[in-house]
């Protein structure tokens, strides 16, 4: 009778731990991108009965987790959860050749729990403990192309380009693409989809309505919810290092240099336009706000001057209320916007124009290494200004993502792997363990 209580009891105590360690781990990941994962994860374990004081502890570790796991076949082949201390010999090793996209930014918290508890059979056999061990994961889903939009016409729009030649055609690998509309792909030569164009290893294509243009896409699956991009905007505000008005910038054909920044103001088809030249180099993470009466737009104008021996643009944010556009610059430079370990980011409330209807670059002048775009609707193609190549981004909008409405995606290869899963889209669970273990 001892044997079978034992038993049942320490089944029970089992499902506990492995339920509030899977709860801790979910909770922690959701907190991460807020900064206090351990804190959030180590109270939802108290709050589930975790004994912190166990012999061994509770461990809770901030690291990477492999999202692109597929259960069904080779699951040991796959990493599992790296714990942040070893991603700096990945994040070398990914600086020594960033085209083998083998870098990630941390997703995900593992939470731990080792423990002695007591059982009924001291005095029969002398063991008056015995020993339980709990593990889970949780982790941030990254989405490379979100688009949270419902209403008619609202989804992602791809025209890809289907030269069967991997120097020519466009390519998708290393995040999945979702709209909560439609997402439709169509091509700039005739014979439809060919292979390779999505990895089909590291994307899934779904949408909550029809998804077409390709043969495995998922249709009629749940929308992905998140805040609003008018909050996530207004929160970028309320953290900015630096916030401009309209005040703030020169009269029309005129710049200033404010914060080591240029300001300058002109006028075109659209109006007046007042645009922000970031200086080279690392911002050290900081947080320009433009907040623009309705009748300004935003220009962005990358790469128009000397870099000082610094190729690139990165780890800083631009947030608005109004339109952002991409301007044309006086060379050819090819400079890089985000990379090195961070991320360029723009987000507004309103659109990104970066090609599109907002044609405003005529020369190619800059490539995405690291950047992630937020708006209302999100525009991008070869007239915004890009150098084709292995392109680094997310993009997440409010309504609708239109990926070379006008020209074509020739020689554009987006790899969403090596970005932050930031903001936060939707938390899952990962194995931590090879199946049938």
């Amino acid at each position: 009778l001892a044997l079978v209580v034992d038993g049942g009891n320490l089944y029970a105590t089992k499902d506990k731990y492995q339920n509030g360690v899977e709860a801790a781990a979910l909770a922690g990941a959701k907190a991460m991108c807020e900064g206090n994962w351990e804190s959030v994860a180590r109270l939802i374990a108290h709050e589930n009965g975790l004994p912190s004081t166990a012999a061994g502890g509770l461990t809770v570790q901030f690291g990477y987790y492999d999202e692109g796991n597929k259960y069904d076949n080779d699951f040991p082949a796959y990493r599992n959860f790296v714990e942040d201390s070893d991603l700096d010999t990945i994040y070398n090793e990914y600086l020594s050749d960033p085209d083998s996209g083998e870098y990630e930014y941390n997703n995900a918290v593992m939470v731990s729990l080792n423990a002695n508890v007591s059982t009924f059979l001291a005095g029969i056999f002398g063991r008056d403990e015995a020993n339980i061990k709990a593990s889970a994961v949780g982790y941030l889903r990254k989405y490379g192309l979100l688009a949270l939009g419902t209403g008619e016409g609202e989804g992602i729009r791809v025209k890809a380009y289907n030269y069967n030649d991997d120097f020519w055609k466009t390519t998708f690998k290393n995040g999945d693409i979702h709209a909560n509309g439609d997402v439709e792909f169509t091509y700039s030569r005739s014979g439809g989809y060919i292979e390779g164009i999505i990895d089909q290893d590291t994307v899934d294509v779904s949408a909550h309505g029809s998804v077409t243009g390709i043969d495995f896409g998922i249709d009629g699956v749940d929308t992905v919810n998140m805040n609003s991009i008018d909050d996530y905007v207004d929160g970028l505000a309320a953290d900015a290092d630096h916030t401009y008005t309209e005040d703030d910038f020169p009269d029309v054909g005129e710049e200033i240099t404010v914060d080591g920044n240029i300001l300058g103001h002109t006028t075109c088809f659209y109006g007046h336009l007042l645009y922000f030249l970031p200086h080279e180099c690392d911002h050290g993470g900081k947080i320009y706000y433009f907040n623009l009466s309705e009748s300004y737009k935003l220009g962005i104008i990358p790469g128009s001057m000397e870099f000082n021996n610094c190729d690139r643009i990165t780890n800083l944010t631009v947030a608005t209320n109004a339109t952002i556009l991409c301007l044309s610059t006086s060379g050819h430079q090819q400079n890089f916007l985000g990379g090195g370990g961070h991320v360029f980011q723009f987000a507004t409330k309103k659109d990104i124009g970066f090609g599109g209807p907002y044609n405003m670059a005529s020369r190619m002048c800059v490539k995405f290494d690291g950047v992630l775009l937020i708006g209302e609707n999100v525009y991008l193609d070869k007239s915004g200004g890009f150098y084709p190549g292995r392109t680094v981004v997310r993009m997440i909008a409010g309504r609708t993502i239109d990926l070379a409405p006008y020209t074509s995606l020739a020689r554009f290869y987006f790899d969403f792997g090596p970005m932050p899963p930031c903001p936060p889209l939707k938390v899952e669970q990962g194995k931590v363990e090879p199946m049938g273990e």
